[in-house]
């Protein structure tokens, strides 16, 4: 029998390691705290780690893997002399800090919020990108089919959850017409939105108008 999948989706920051791949390692934390709430109800006695499932999710790579090409090329251009005077070459010096992940909280907070926010192409591929580690996390293994999922999701992470669900759960039908989550596990189990943003960042899909609109949710808040 399959455990119980809880997703984990960071909010704004740096989630890379050093060679541009995933860190889960802000995960741990609050997989620590998580693990310590639950011992405290005493009628419980299966162990966390024999119930549930912690899956990472990351979309940092995303904004490390743009704003990395854009660093390559600012410096193609300064290697190359071309005269590009100094606005334009406040525009490269600019471009070029954003490699830079220690110490720049414009480009590792404020820069991943306007990009996904204002910049469709990122938002995108930042949505498929997450899709697609939902997607391969809830495939039946041997183990046996997913049968409960939740989401625990962090500041940005609470839009980027948003959207992406919304997505997969209205605009990917199979074959027979089902949206690909509903065909492929049922529904999630909770979805719990920390330091929740998606209100403020929401672009093409409206909160109160989308597949993740709570049923309580009534038309006088859309």
């Amino acid at each position: 029998m399959r455990k119980h999948i809880i997703f984990f989706i960071h909010g704004m920051g740096v989630y890379v390691k050093a060679d541009g791949s995933a860190d889960p390692g802000w995960s741990q934390k609050s997989l620590q705290i998580l693990k310590q709430q639950y011992a405290k109800y005493p009628g419980i006695t299966t162990p966390f780690d024999d119930l549930f499932e912690v899956v990472p999710l990351n979309y940092d790579t995303v904004f490390n893997d743009l704003v990395q090409r854009w660093a390559e090329a600012a410096g193609e251009i300064t290697e190359a002399g071309v005269d590009i005077g100094s606005s334009g070459q406040k525009v490269l010096d600019w471009l070029s800090s954003g490699a830079e992940t220690d110490d720049n909280f414009a480009w590792s907070h404020v820069g991943d919020v306007l990009l996904y926010r204002f910049f469709n192409l990122v938002r995108q591929r930042v949505k498929i990108h997450v899709a697609n580690q939902i997607n391969n996390a809830l495939r039946p293994n041997d183990a046996g089919p997913v049968t409960h999922w939740h989401v625990i999701a962090h500041s940005l992470g609470t839009i980027v959850t948003h959207d992406v669900l919304h997505a997969m759960s209205r605009t990917t039908p199979n074959e027979a017409g089902i949206d690909i989550l509903q065909a492929a596990v049922p529904n999630a189990g909770s979805v719990t939105m920390l330091a929740n943003v998606s209100k403020r960042l929401e672009s093409d899909v409206k909160v109160y108008q989308s597949g993740l609109l709570p049923p309580q949710v009534t038309d006088c808040y859309i």
